[in-house]
């Protein structure tokens, strides 16, 4: 099982995570928003357990294997 966190809740991580669910191996575990409420949101949307706002945090946390970076340029 691969834990995966993903940085951005826009458009493009929907798709992502759309197309991950379908890898037997994959687990959506972690959230990363600059907004809580909108982390919260999307958490719960796909079933992630941890919602983060300091992005330092996520990237120090044990809940996740890997990342997807879907942030804006």
């Amino acid at each position: 099982m691969i834990r995966f966190g993903v940085v951005g809740t826009n458009w493009i991580t929907d798709r992502f995570l759309d197309a991950a669910r379908l890898i037997e191996d994959f687990q959506l575990t972690a959230v990363y928003s600059r907004s809580g409420e909108r982390g919260r949101e999307f958490a719960q949307k796909y079933g992630a357990k941890a919602v983060f706002t300091d992005i330092g945090e996520m990237a120090e946390s044990d809940v996740i294997d890997a990342v997807y970076i879907a942030s804006p340029n």
